[in-house]
């Protein structure tokens, strides 16, 4: 097996048609996260993003996109913004794992959202990990026998919701929901609002990061049948209520960015924002909504399936895995009781609630900034 080790701008139009194909003949690969867009696009922004092409007598046969950091570190492709992560290859393939890292000079190797699918691989090398769920609509018969099914269990969800939206319409004006909106101003704006959620909920601002603006602003001009960024809006009246950012591949759309104008929280705009767009996913001939892994109530609530997916390390030997586990373990440790109890993981958003408020005021430190108001058409 040969192993050559690019930047992902330096793969060639061959190399692209081998990627698309082999998502294309392997539906467990059918996230826009593991298209080669997302690669090209985080390599024009991270200078550490690299792809190992596998190849033998007879061509390419996969692909391992990632990032290399120091000592012989890595870590998954875009780790921190991307909710799926894995090898693009036949779930068949042979694939000899070891090497493959020794050909990317990587000792050990990083990763939150990696394919369940892909487990075999891991293990054959010292491993350690976390199977995780990342809970999606599975709309392959339509919106409506979703909502039929999920009317068992969730009916008073999709009621309460739907009043909130006649009574948006009343105060508001009619409700339109535009599915790709390739506007970058609309963007920056929907990026403010983003980082005003973050700072107020306590939670890193990922787009105070040059890179990560420059990232999306770059997807949001990228679009075709398999793979692609749509910026989707809902208004109500002129008002813009809430949008999200999305990737798409071919028939999954990743529920990555939702934001929603705070004046109008009172409407659930989240959640009707989040039904709309599963209505519209038809037209686009997309069939899985992947809600991304999260507590959050309303997920749980929506989803009628699950991904499975893994959070982790694989080291080369079982030294190496050692003392990176011996490095991680107490805030892992701490991490997972949080997670294992409902209400210390309550306790903690609280708490990071209010450390956002004080944020804001400016009690702790940093910019004051106010809410982004609603942008009219």
């Amino acid at each position: 097996m040969q192993v050559d080790v690019i930047r992902p701008g330096e793969l060639h139009g061959s190399d692209l048609a081998r990627w698309d194909q082999l998502q294309a003949e392997n539906p467990e690969l059918d996230s826009p996260f593991l298209s080669a867009g997302f690669a090209v696009a985080v390599g024009a922004v991270r200078s550490d993003t690299r792809v190992a092409v596998l190849s033998d007598e007879g061509g390419t046969v996969a692909f391992f996109p990632f990032e290399k950091g120091r000592g012989g570190r890595g870590m998954a492709l875009a780790k921190g913004l991307s909710d799926v992560q894995g090898v693009i290859a036949p779930a068949t393939m042979d694939l000899d794992l070891g090497g493959m890292m020794r050909a990317c000079g990587l000792r050990l190797f990083e990763f939150d959202h990696f394919l369940a699918t892909q487990e075999g691989w891991l293990t054959s090398l010292p491993s350690r990990f976390l199977l995780e769920t990342s809970p999606a609509l599975d709309l392959s018969d339509g919106f409506e026998a979703y909502v039929r099914q999920k009317q068992t269990t969730s009916k008073s969800l999709f009621q309460s919701t739907a009043r909130k939206r006649r009574k948006l319409e009343r105060e508001h004006g009619a409700i339109r929901l535009s599915f790709r909106e390739p506007d970058h101003q609309l963007l920056d704006n929907v990026l403010s609002w983003k980082s005003s959620q973050y700072r107020r909920t306590g939670r890193r601002d990922r787009f105070a990061d040059k890179g990560n603006r420059a990232l999306v602003h770059a997807l949001l001009d990228v679009s075709d049948a398999t793979f692609g960024a749509p910026l989707t809006a809902l208004y109500a009246g002129d008002s813009l209520v809430a949008a999200h950012l999305g990737l798409r591949s071919r028939r999954t759309l990743a529920w990555w960015f939702p934001v929603y104008d705070p004046a109008f929280a009172a409407y659930s705009p989240g959640l009707i924002l989040c039904l709309d767009l599963a209505r519209a996913m038809a037209a686009e001939q997309l069939t899985l909504l992947d809600l991304g892994k999260g507590d959050e109530s309303y997920k749980d609530r929506l989803s009628n399936t699950t991904l499975h997916l893994l959070n982790g390390t694989v080291a080369q030997n079982r030294p190496e895995q050692a003392l990176h586990t011996l490095r991680r373990w107490p805030a892992e440790q701490a991490m997972n009781m949080v997670l294992a109890s409902p209400r210390l993981r309550e306790l903690s958003r609280s708490a990071l609630a209010r450390a956002g408020d004080l944020r804001e005021r400016g009690v702790l430190g940093g910019p004051r900034e106010g809410h982004a108001r609603s942008r009219s058409r």
